[in-house]
């Protein structure tokens, strides 16, 4: 698990995980995408993660398809409450 996402109250809303997935023709993405199988977003394969950007890109797809507006994001290696 790459992330745990919580409301403002700390109650536990979602999972999201990043997936290193190979396509067709041998290329590999990474896929971040969490429990109900919504996709975050998608890029070509890096080992690296820029955190702040990561962040944003959480927020504003929390806010589109769970219509949450206050959240807290636990980045690493997380565990379920």
């Amino acid at each position: 698990m790459l992330a745990q996402i919580t409301d403002s109250q700390g109650k536990f809303k979602i999972n999201l995980y990043w997936k290193v997935i190979t396509k067709d023709r041998g290329l590999i993405s990474d896929c971040f995408i969490d429990d109900n199988q919504n996709i975050y977003f998608e890029r070509e394969h890096h080992e690296f993660i820029d955190a702040i950007t990561l962040i944003n890109l959480i927020q504003d797809k929390v806010k589109t398809i769970y219509n949450l507006s206050d959240i807290k994001i636990a980045l690493g290696r997380v565990k379920n409450t």
